[in-house]
This record gives C-alpha cells, structure tokens and sequence, in this order.
C-alpha cells in the first residue's frame, strides 16, 4: 500500500495534479488483510477486486477485462435427477470484500447448472448488491451474513439473510431478500 501511494504522489507531482483531485484505485487478487485495508483507508485508496470490475464493466455494456476462458461444464448427476434440489449454504463475515465470495459461489453453482454468462453476471451483480446492503444496514450483532443457494432443475433462488435490526428503530427483525429467479 505504501509503495503503491508513493506512486500515485510521485505520478501527481510529475502531472502537476492537486492531491485533492487524485483518486487512487487498487484492484488486488486476493483479499487484503486487515492492517492493508487500513492503510488504504488511511490513505484514500479504494480496493476492488478483478470480479468487481468485470462486473462494473459488464453493468456499462464496456468490454470485459481478458480471462481465461473457462471450460464449459454440464450439469452434475445430482443436478439433473427430476425433482431434486440441491441446497449450499454459506456464512459470510461483515468484512470489506466478502461479497466477491458470494459472487463467487453464486458463479460455481450457476455453472454447475449450465446457465449461460449474460444470466450469471446479472446473478452475481444482485448477490454482491444484497450482501453490501446487509453488511451497511443490518447493524448485526453477530457480525454474519447467511446465504443460501438452491439449485433445481428449472431455476436458482438465492438468499440472502441477516439477524440485523433493519431500519426500524427498537425493534429487531430477522431481514430475508430473495434475489430472483434463473435460468
């Protein structure tokens, strides 16, 4: 983080840009630690990761960042009994970036379904939504946010539920979003 401030200082020098006019941007790989998120707090950094950008550019109809191409997967044996329904849970911490987990899980269970790119962007899109908004509104005690996938043989639902107060004062509420339906 240090190095990469004492870039952008050196960069607004050289360019004759203010310091208040300088906006810093990090897209890292792996989650940051916490004493990283700190400091690129601390200095105005704003950290991403390469999925959140993929999907910001998605979102604008600009063109993707170049990946890997993924194989193409068919659907698992338990997937394509009629009638059955796969369940994944997940429990995430409140912390800055566990929302690309989410999205990330949400990918894997729509590739294990064979849903097509354009529906599976749009999934992780609301997933990483939902999950922002419980982690900035519910005021949890327990600091968790749960999330439940289920995967059928005509769609996904995905859940998203936070033991938070939500927006009435005195009283709790146990919150539950439904994201939409997929293909």
């Amino acid at each position: 983080m240090e190095h990469f401030e004492n870039r952008c200082r050196l960069l607004a020098l050289e360019k004759g840009l203010p310091h208040d006019r300088l906006r810093k941007w990090m897209i890292i790989n792996e989650t940051a630690d916490p004493a990283a998120v700190d400091l690129a707090s601390r200095y105005g950094i704003h950290l991403s990761h390469p999925t959140q950008l993929r999907l910001f550019l998605n979102l604008f109809g600009l063109e993707e960042l170049e990946r890997e191409p993924e194989p193409a997967r068919s659907p698992g044996p338990e997937a394509t009994r009629p009638g059955k329904t796969l369940e994944y849970e997940l429990v995430l911490p409140i912390k800055a970036d566990s929302e690309v987990v989410a999205a990330r899980v949400a990918e894997e269970v729509a590739a294990f379904a064979a849903v097509d790119a354009d529906t599976v962007d749009r999934i992780k899109m609301a997933i990483i939504e939902a999950c922002i908004n419980a982690f900035e509104h519910s005021a949890s005690e327990s600091g968790k946010v749960r999330l439940r996938y289920l995967l059928s043989p005509d769609k996904i639902e995905l859940f998203v539920q936070d033991d938070g107060k939500g927006f009435r004062r005195g009283r709790r509420r146990r919150s539950r979003r439904r994201i939409g339906d997929g293909d």
